[in-house]
């Protein structure tokens, strides 16, 4: 019986073996069966004692690995054991406790794998007498050792955790390939040159396509978050960057080689790297493709996603069948990320199909909603918001142009409409006469500014050759209808000279003939308060008599209405005295 108490299981062997069964064997000098008759059994029991003797010292370097095995610091995250779905992951990455338990337990194990690396790039103490078989020894110990902390790191525990890192986007992951490339390029290389097994361009070529393999593999890890989520359940942006990343390193190594491979051009006596870029490549490029083609397919469902949040009336049949297209795309069960599966090709080229017939509905649905339109603004505005969805090739500028021609031929009506209206424009409602026609003016004027106003917003549009045209009758109405504004309320400030006399004559006046007072107040005196108010409202200039009277016109209306009660009343008397006068006269002289 083994006692594995002391040293364990390999340590009793290698014990049983060097104490006991060794010696035994070599003091046997009979009972070796039918190696006795031979004439070399001297020599075959040598070999087979010496083999004996380098199980032993095989045994002996395994029990030193085991002695130098590093152990990755335990970290009992109970939430770890509760994630099943991708959700549950982003869950986990929201909550700050847990996040920063795992985060703490991830600088432990990246002190200790830094601290692997660092000790194999020391100077070891050798003794003088040391052969080739104690550096074999000691780099199958270093194996050994990096093997077992690989595969500690290769534990579903540690998947979890760095996929919650990822989710989470913790400063402590970094994606350092990129930086590896040149060097495992350059290590290839030197395999190439000197290796006895890999000096022929098969094997060579054999070794290159294990490595891009296992970049690949890398890549989708990345993506995936270590196969724990799908491209669908992450956030479109993230996966967009990591599919860009996966692209650029793929770029980078596939610079990196035929950089090598043209500096080992200039040196002829150089082994050249001439194996099927092909073959080595080949699978990386298909990678890349499909890569390409799932980036592609989220820049479409984000430019249509817009769709969704518009406020335009009619798009509700659109945007259903925008959905239909990214359930559909959604719910295939294959892995996106497989290269190898061609289902992913056909769906793809359905996919494009179906978004353009979407695109194409969207144009048809643009030009109907036009037609519809004749006022130029409402034109404007409702292209501003179909402008607003960002959605490239629906004829946008287009329909700025023949928007563009419309308000042109409304310039032509407002020119023909003013040289027909400006003696006698029609005044609003409660509008006295010259700031009515001012108004007037500033309406037509209005109505001529605010598209161009739009206009100005796609500059693209006014500096075509047809607009040039458009653009010198708008400054020639514009300069029109400012004159004409200019013209009266430079004749109503004159005006007002002539409203103040009529403010010194008498207030009350007797009729020649009967004698009867009446209230002299002049009617343009209410207009001019009015005219007034309307100058001020439209910022123009008043003069500071205007000003003075509108100030006090509350006073004056006050005035002029009791002055006309004491006239009505003095009326009421006279007539009243007469009648008295009459009855009077009457019995004095009957």
């Amino acid at each position: 019986m083994l006692d594995a108490a002391d040293g364990g299981l390999l340590n009793s062997v290698r014990r049983l073996l060097l104490d006991i069964f060794i010696p035994a064997l070599r003091a046997m000098s009979h009972g070796w069966g039918e190696l006795e008759g031979l004439q070399d059994t001297a020599h075959v029991r040598q070999e087979f004692l010496s083999s004996l003797e380098g199980f032993v010292n095989v045994l002996s370097g395994a029990q030193e690995s085991l002695k130098e095995k590093v152990n990755l610091r335990k970290c009992d995250i109970l939430e770890l054991k509760t994630l099943k779905e991708p959700m549950d992951y982003l869950t986990l990455a929201n909550n700050p406790e847990t996040l920063e338990k795992i985060e703490d337990c991830m600088k432990v194990w990246i002190k200790q794998t830094e601290q692997v690396l660092a000790e194999n790039n020391q100077l070891r103490k050798e003794a003088d007498d040391v052969g080739p078989r104690a550096e074999l020894g000691h780099w199958k110990k270093r194996l050994s050792k990096f093997n077992y902390l690989l595969e500690q790191l290769k534990s579903p525990d540690v998947k979890a955790m760095l996929a919650v890192l990822a989710a989470a986007k913790s400063k402590l992951l970094k994606l350092s390939m990129m930086d590896a490339i040149p060097t495992l390029i350059n290590a290839i290389k030197m395999i190439y040159s000197i290796s006895h097994y890999y000096n022929t361009s098969e094997k060579i070529t054999s070794l290159f396509v294990k490595v891009t393999n296992q970049i690949i593999s890398a890549c989708k890890a990345y993506i995936t978050n270590h196969g724990t989520t799908s491209i669908w359940n992450q956030p479109q942006d993230v996966v967009v960057e990591k599919l860009l990343s996966a692209i650029k390193l793929k770029q980078e190594y596939q610079h990196c080689f035929h950089k090598t491979k043209q500096k080992l051009k200039q040196d002829p006596n150089a082994k050249q790297f001439d194996f099927s870029e092909m073959y080595i490549l080949g699978k990386f490029e298909t990678f890349h493709q499909r890569l390409a083609k799932i980036i592609d397919i989220f820049t479409i469902l984000r430019t249509y996603s817009v769709l969704q949040d518009s406020t335009i009336e009619g798009l509700e049949d659109i945007v259903t069948k925008y959905q239909d297209i990214v359930a559909t795309i959604k719910k295939k069960e294959y892995n996106f990320l497989d290269q190898r599966k061609m289902d992913f090709d056909q769906d793809y080229e359905e996919f494009c199909k179906q978004t353009s017939d979407l695109h194409n509905e969207l144009q048809k649905f643009m030009d109907v909603t036009f037609e519809k339109i004749q006022n130029t603004n409402q034109a404007l505005r409702m292209l501003k918001k179909f402008e607003r969805l960002n959605i490239p090739n629906l004829g946008i500028d287009d329909k700025y142009r023949l928007i563009l021609e419309n308000y042109g031929a409304d310039i032509d009506t407002i020119s023909k409409l003013y040289t027909k209206q400006k003696y006698d424009p029609p005044l609003a409602r409660n509008q006295p006469p010259i700031a009515g026609k001012i108004l007037w003016a500033r309406q037509l004027f209005h109505r001529i500014r605010q598209p161009l106003q739009l206009f100005q917003q796609h500059p693209a549009v006014l500096s075509t050759a047809e607009a040039k045209p458009i653009i010198r009758s708008y400054n020639r109405m514009a300069k029109v209808l400012l004159e004409f504004e200019v013209l009266f309320h430079r004749a109503w400030l004159r005006q007002i000279e002539e409203i103040h006399v009529g403010l010194e004559a008498s207030l009350l006046v007797k009729t020649p003939g009967t004698g009867e007072l009446f209230v002299n107040f002049d009617p343009q005196i209410l207009i001019l308060f009015r005219e007034t108010e309307c100058m001020s409202q439209m910022g123009l200039e008043v003069s500071p008599l205007a000003a003075s009277l509108f100030q006090k016109r509350d006073r004056y209306k006050r005035n002029f209405s009791n002055v006309k009660v004491l006239g009505y009343m003095c009326r009421s008397c006279r007539i009243v005295a007469s009648v008295h006068t009459w009855q009077v006269e009457y019995y004095l002289l009957g």
